[in-house]
């Protein structure tokens, strides 16, 4: 301890400064990080010089802690008659922001569906997610109804990488395998299900 004691930083500094260090370690393993001033044993540090390496860090840290969600519920707006063409699903207007563009966007999708009534041949439905009604996911799993008249509980992912920050919308998108499905629709009755969009590194 009287070592500390009768030096130019107190015990107390020299874990602070360790822990910037390590901190400083584990961003650097995430990020690409420049630190303007290197030290080395006689060296006079200045308090500008140390300041400026700690802000090199927060730079670096603050990109890594962006995570954002949005949620939207009530997608219940009514049936829609689906062919074996692209068909957009009813479920309102659901706008997020993406604040970044070097930011990933997932989508996470879990509610029941009316699979409608199929007619003309139709022995299955596909439902999956778009971005702005004409941006695919670059990475995804589709769900499906098998049944004429059903009601089930599906869950859909998917992630957008390379979108544009600013304004964007989520859009639900179904197609029979042939012939069509009359009335069908997203979260019947109301029993809360959820588009959830989290947007990160």
């Amino acid at each position: 301890m009287s070592y500390f004691s009768k030096n130019r930083f107190s015990l107390r500094q020299v874990v602070i400064l360790l822990a910037v260090v390590f901190i400083g370690i584990a961003v650097i393993s995430y990020a690409t990080v420049t630190i303007p001033n290197t030290f080395t044993s006689g060296t006079t540090i200045s308090s500008s010089q140390m300041n400026d390496n700690f802000t090199a860090i927060k730079n670096a840290i603050e990109p890594l802690q962006t995570t954002n969600f949005t949620r939207f519920t009530g997608m219940n707006f009514g049936g829609v008659d689906v062919t074996a063409t692209d068909t957009k699903l009813n479920i309102g207007t659901r706008t997020f922001t993406k604040s970044r563009s070097d930011t990933n966007i997932e989508i996470f999708l879990n509610s029941r569906f009316n699979g409608g009534t199929f007619s003309g041949g139709a022995s299955g439905i596909r439902f999956w997610v778009m971005i702005d009604d004409t941006i695919g996911a670059t990475f995804d799993n589709d769900a499906n109804i098998k049944t004429s008249d059903s009601y089930e509980f599906l869950s859909i992912y998917a992630a957008f990488q390379g979108l544009s920050a600013g304004s964007h919308t989520v859009s639900l998108w179904a197609k029979t395998n042939s012939g069509a499905s009359s009335d069908v629709g997203v979260d019947p009755g109301g029993w809360g299900g959820a588009i959830i969009v989290k947007e990160s590194l």
